[in-house]
């Protein structure tokens, strides 16, 4: 069952709009649903998941605990994070992200590019600017 609690405050940081957990724990069981995911890899329990129908730049989502970010494909950045991922968690995970990023790439293309396609900006982003 999807249900909302506690805090409904967003932040802005950095230019990026930061949900409060119970937020995200709704936008991600809802999305579960209706959005086609893969799974394409783990390492130090960080989950690596690629998104169907996913915005540019190319880029992968980690996931540890409660906390997510998308690193970019192309230079490595973060370009979301929620919440304060854990620094020594993120090190990983870009390190990861790095010597996998072949396999990265064609996995990202495939839901993305040769799939459904791909949009330039996520529906949230969308929403955001109306």
């Amino acid at each position: 069952m999807l249900s909302l609690d506690g805090d409904y405050q967003m932040k802005i940081l950095n230019n990026k709009v930061i949900f409060p957990s119970s937020i995200e724990k709704f936008i991600d069981e809802l999305f579960f649903v209706v959005q086609e995911r893969a799974k394409v890899g783990e390492y130090k329990e960080i989950k690596f998941v690629v998104y169907a129908g996913d915005h540019n730049p190319p880029h992968i989502h980690c996931k540890y605990d409660k906390y997510e970010i998308k690193i970019s494909l192309d230079d490595f950045s973060v370009i979301y994070m929620s919440h304060k991922f854990p620094s020594k968690r993120l090190q990983f995970a870009k390190i990861w992200v790095k010597e996998n990023k072949e396999k990265l790439m064609k996995e990202w293309t495939k839901y993305n590019v040769d799939g459904i396609g791909v949009s330039e900006e996520s529906y949230l982003d969308r929403e955001i600017k109306r």
